[in-house]
């Protein structure tokens, strides 16, 4: 390696310093954000376990009254009165599995009950909640944006430290985008070339 080389390397190095400090800055921000959407998972709130439970009760509840639009595949309020009416109670729970049948009729038959003895048993159930579910939305929509502010920074900065000599790797998710970037773009240059040959063919069938 010549002197010169050697002197362009050392200067290199020495302007790479501060970005490769801001590099290493950021990928300690990244490992964090990580860590800050895993904590965001887990349980909700029991309040908003307790209203989805109780939702999802009144919910099929109204449907079993209400009845689906296809009667004849499903036990509904309607068939439980006609059936009975007719003396043969039995055969309604035929169009169901045993099971479903007899929870949407005993669902049906308590009413709210169902709904506050839901309360009771979940407060019974031991859990650590986390955040609610527009918290955790908002949470995850922030931290997504700083995540894609911090990505474009870090593949500049590691993109102006190779320009100076010093090889910095990008993340394995930029290569593989730059990858496919660049495949799509040697795929539509074909195309534009098979295009542009089958119009001077045309054309010089229309100059014979």
């Amino acid at each position: 390696m010549s002197e010169n080389s050697v002197r362009e390397l050392l200067t290199g190095m020495a302007s790479a310093g501060p970005m490769l400090e801001r590099i290493q800055a950021i990928d300690g921000r990244l490992a964090a954000i990580r860590g800050e959407e895993r904590a965001a998972g887990g349980m909700l709130p029991r309040e908003e376990v307790e209203a989805r439970l109780c939702a999802w009760f009144r919910e099929r509840r109204e449907n079993f009254e209400r009845g689906p639009v296809n009667v004849s595949s499903s036990l509904t309020a309607s068939l439980v009165a006609s059936g009975f009416s007719v003396g043969r109670p039995l055969s309604i729970a035929a169009q169901r599995s045993p099971g479903d049948a007899a929870f949407d009729l005993v669902l049906w038959l308590l009413g709210p009950e169902v709904e506050e003895r839901a309360k009771a048993a979940l407060a019974r159930v031991e859990f650590r909640s986390g955040l609610g579910s527009k918290e955790r939305a908002a949470l995850r929509a922030r931290l997504g944006a700083e995540r894609a502010e911090l990505l474009a920074e870090r593949e500049g900065l590691v993109d102006e430290c190779c320009e100076a000599g010093v090889t910095v790797p990008h993340l394995p998710e930029t290569e593989q985008r730059r990858a496919q970037d660049a495949e799509r773009a040697r795929q539509e240059e074909a195309q534009r070339r098979r295009q542009a040959e089958a119009e001077r063919r045309v054309a010089q069938r229309e100059n014979r």
